[in-house]
């Protein structure tokens, strides 16, 4: 009943939207399956409503490879039945015939517009040695298969992890969500690690699809360099952790359901103790999703910090959503291993009738 006062602020139809998915779903199934030899895992997966289907875009670990990860592409007329279309882009160990579209970037998430998709980039893998280089990359592509880079320089900012660009159909502007480190906001919180700062989310808007506005437009002169820098606090933060416990917001996932509704679905990463802590390894934890509300996409307050536990030990949902007329299905993933291990079998659908 507390979680309900708090969004009493709303309209009637953000209230009613809002509360339903605070409820159980529906029913949940199996969206895409680990089932390909590449597929040994799958991370961090987008999905975009492009004309008359939907088109899904998920990471796979897999160690055969050089770089360890693959991005792959499937598609669906109805949101619960999925294919993975031969692509033939990709050589995979001699054989084109996959849904793979390439192994050279990293902590993707992908946007659509106009006829255009967009790729948000947290690193590029070497073409001859395969080290990664972290910054913000920002490709594009007429296909949703083949993308270019978009910015001819990369942008020295190190935002690890799936960060999340979004186009905003009414305010007719493009919202940045960015990993940021910042030290945390209640001196209560007793530390598992060593290191200072929490993960959180930033903010940034911009008219056109270009990482360099952001660079350029927000940051502090003080940090420009070519040296790849760490964001802080150079950007409004947006979602942090304001509780005692010992947590990270890992991504933002920001959903855009109406002009004036905003739900992110975050991942907090509770840390467990370190080596230096008395632990056995370092970064690490379990996940949980949490719940957040905005009318604007950018002031979020937060109604249920443990939205979904049902995971092993990780849960991370997926951005972008399925609305018909008669429902709305959301994914996510849930890891059977913490933090640095995690791995799983499915990308769940989770299916909300209307009402």
């Amino acid at each position: 009943m507390l979680l309900l006062c708090s969004y009493n602020i709303y309209g009637q139809s953000r209230d009613s939207l809002v509360a339903l998915f605070l409820q159980e779903p529906n029913e949940e199934f199996d969206a895409i399956k680990c089932e390909k030899e590449w597929e040994h895992s799958f991370h961090y997966a987008t999905l975009l409503h492009v004309g008359d289907k939907y088109v899904m875009y998920y990471r796979t670990f897999d160690k055969s490879m050089d770089t360890r990860l693959l991005y792959c592409y499937a598609e669906s007329e109805d949101g619960i039945h999925w294919t993975k279309p031969n692509l033939g882009l990709f050589d995979y160990h001699g054989d084109k015939n996959n849904n793979i579209i390439s192994d050279r970037f990293n902590g993707a998430s992908f946007e659509y517009n106009d006829g255009v998709f967009y790729m948000l980039a947290d690193r590029m893998y070497d073409s001859i040695d395969n080290t990664d280089v972290k910054g913000l990359y920002l490709f594009e592509s007429v296909d949703g298969k083949v993308f270019v880079q978009k910015d001819t320089i990369p942008v020295p900012l190190a935002c690890d992890t799936h960060n999340e660009l979004l186009w905003d159909r009414w305010t007719k502007t493009y919202k940045w969500y960015l990993r940021s480190w910042s030290l945390p906001i209640n001196a209560n919180v007793v530390p598992n690690h060593v290191r200072p700062r929490q993960r959180t989310v930033s903010f940034c808007e911009t008219k056109q699809p270009d990482a360099y506005q952001v660079y350029d437009r927000y940051l502090s002169k003080t940090v420009k360099s070519s040296k790849v820098v760490t964001l802080k606090e150079e950007l409004p933060v947006i979602m942090r952790n304001v509780s005692h416990e010992d947590y990270d917001i890992y991504t933002p996932c920001v959903h855009q359901y109406r002009k004036d509704l905003f739900i992110a679905y975050p991942t907090c990463f509770y840390h467990v103790p370190d080596i230096a802590h008395g632990g056995v390894k370092d970064n690490d934890g379990s996940g949980v999703v949490a719940f957040w509300v905005s009318t604007d996409g950018e002031h979020f307050f937060e109604l249920n910090d443990k939205y979904m536990t049902n995971g092993d030990n990780w849960l991370e949902y997926c951005i972008g959503h399925v609305e018909t007329d008669s429902y709305y299905i959301h994914y996510y993933i849930t890891f059977n291993n913490p933090h640095g291990g995690a791995k799983t079998n499915a990308i769940r659908g989770r299916i909300h009738y209307k009402k």
